[in-house]
């Protein structure tokens, strides 16, 4: 008996997109591990909402989920340098993402 397993192909973008967030999990533990907790905190959250999302927007999915690793990105530079003032960068945070 085998078992067959059909991906669509536009399931491509949203999982390279979660896949994204575990590679930036990974490199903030080795930049900094405070900013990796607060990351981890929100992970469920955000594969949860990408997956279900994708059901019927997927390139909406991959998209928000992307920018969201980039948000966290930038995010886990400022708190990198133990300056509170540069954690939430003003650009950023004028759109309330990080």
């Amino acid at each position: 008996m085998s078992l067959t397993v059909t991906i669509s192909h536009r399931a491509i973008n949203p999982a390279a997109a979660i896949v994204s967030t575990f590679w930036l999990s990974f490199w903030q533990t080795m930049k900094a591990v405070g900013a990796a907790y607060n990351t981890i905190e929100h992970l469920p959250v955000v594969i949860t909402s990408t997956i279900i999302t994708s059901v019927k927007y997927p390139v909406l999915a991959a998209m928000l989920c992307g920018i969201w690793s980039l948000c966290r990105f930038v995010y886990t530079i400022g708190y990198s340098t133990g300056d509170p003032l540069k954690v939430r960068h003003p650009y950023w945070q004028s759109f309330g993402i990080t």
